[in-house]
């Protein structure tokens, strides 16, 4: 029997946020009950100035101050803010003599004073910020408080901190993301559309005066260097696909990468909330996820413009927020499509459901290398096909014409020839559905995910 404490750290934890990375660690949480294991979670809470203790699911959370990214990022909080986080920002590395932060952020100054429009091309240094930050001082006072046996580091920022500890327990460490392989802010892995090999960091060629230029690439990599060399420090790499443990893989040669996937809610759960809900009388194509570019909803406008020739009628449901929001309705309303298209906002777990089950298809225009892809398990569950792009994750999470359609990337016009076929062929949708979601359900008893998970934190709470 497994009578231990893990320390679950993580970037963010429910109910502060919603996110299919802390979603779906609580869902394999909640299946650890039966582990005999005792779980605290440490999750940052950017924003928060001091620690927090509290009961969340029965379990202790403590709530870590977090900062949750450089200082010259927050340029729209005001001048006397930014001012003092930049104060704060120089006097933390200047005390580990981190002199290069000056370059960092006068880099990043000429950038948003000269060439704002391609700010969005400016490196993610919270790997520099994370080593450097009151944060890892205070995550350290709480492993001494709790005296875990293993320490679970769920993503990104909590990968770095919990292996720049110092400190002698075993560290999980559980990667969900492409930030260990792509240095670019939003990790798209992808140049206009292309999927990166490598990254070289010719994301940003062409935007900046030459000079301007290297320097951007060298943080770039730098930053990228010092996640490599967190997450090489660990005692066990884990990562949600094989995609992603293929990408570990490639940047950590020789590491040994497990594959344990992620979990979404019961059949019970889904079932329950989705309790006579209808189709819509309207065919509705459901498209979920933050608005932006990787999501890739920008070219439902050209996708529609090719509906309208092969569907009676439709409507695209795009359940999610964003920038890009008010842009996809003004280009809908530009080409006199926009009667077409309905962005919901953000969506609870229940009325997302419910969304699903009025949906006809769902649809994954995704642009980049999805990590992981909970959308088609989510889908499936709901007894829905999808339609996707064949990139990262979602070649996994989809089994190409029996649980959905996979497209070459970026065709758009055999995009929409899947959903239309899926519109107008009411039994191929009714039987991919059926099959999806027996698909899925055999897919989880077979993964086994919590009890791979557990074994692991047995072994390794067990060679300390």
């Amino acid at each position: 029997m497994f009578y231990k404490t893990v320390l679950v750290v993580t970037d963010k934890f429910p109910p502060e946020v919603s996110g299919g990375a802390e979603l779906s660690l609580n869902n394999m949480l909640s299946e650890m009950k039966g582990h005999n294991v005792r779980i605290v979670i440490a999750a940052l809470s950017p924003g928060r100035y001091i620690l927090k203790k509290e009961i969340y699911c029965d379990r202790l959370v403590y709530r870590v101050p977090f900062e949750e990214s450089w200082p010259v990022s927050v340029v729209s909080a005001g001048k006397i803010r930014l001012a003092i986080r930049l104060l704060k920002y120089f006097i933390r590395n200047f005390s580990r003599n981190n002199f290069r932060s000056v370059y960092r952020v006068m880099i990043a100054g000429l950038v948003r004073k000269f060439w704002s429009r391609h700010a969005g091309s400016l490196p993610l240094m919270d790997a520099d910020v994370l080593i450097n930050s009151r944060s890892i001082n205070i995550l350290k006072k709480i492993v001494l408080e709790v005296k875990p046996d293993v320490i679970h580091a769920d993503n990104y920022r909590s990968i770095v901190l919990a292996n720049n500890l110092g400190l002698s327990v075993p560290v999980f460490s559980y990667v969900r993301d492409n930030r260990f392989f792509c240095a670019h802010k939003n990790q798209a892995a992808n140049i206009k559309g292309k999927i990166c090999i490598k990254c070289d960091s010719r994301c940003v060629e062409e935007k900046f005066p030459r000079a301007v230029e290297l320097g951007i690439k060298s943080l770039m990599l730098e930053s990228l260097e010092i996640r490599r060399e967190a997450l090489a420090k660990s005692s066990v790499i884990a990562a949600t696909s094989q995609f992603l443990c293929e990408q570990v893989k490639s940047v950590l040669p020789g590491r040994e990468v497990i594959k344990i996937p992620n979990l979404i809610e019961s059949a019970t759960k889904i079932d329950a909330v989705q309790k006579g809900i209808k189709k819509s009388s309207i065919p509705e194509i459901l498209v979920v996820g933050m608005i932006g570019h990787n999501k890739g909803q920008a070219q439902l406008i050209e996708i529609a413009k090719h509906l309208q020739n092969m569907v009676d009628d439709f409507r695209i449901v795009i359940a999610g927020r964003g920038q890009m929001a008010n842009k996809i309705l003004s280009d809908a309303e530009a080409e006199g499509i926009r009667d077409y298209f309905w962005i919901t906002g953000f969506l609870g777990r229940e009325e997302l459901y419910r969304a699903y089950a009025r949906s006809t298809v769902v649809a994954c225009p995704t642009v980049w290398p999805e990590p992981f892809g909970r959308v088609p398990f989510e889908a499936a569950m709901s007894s829905r096909p999808v339609v996707a792009y064949a990139v990262g994750g979602l070649k996994e999470n989809i089994v190409d014409g029996k649980t959905g359609v996979l497209v070459s990337p970026g065709d758009k016009e055999e995009f929409s020839r899947a959903i239309a076929m899926l519109i107008n062929n009411k039994e191929v949708n009714r039987n991919m559905g059926r099959s999806a979601r027996e698909h899925v359900q055999s897919l989880f008893l077979s993964q086994d995910s919590a009890n791979l998970l557990s074994a692991e934190w047995e072994r390794l709470a067990r060679i300390q």
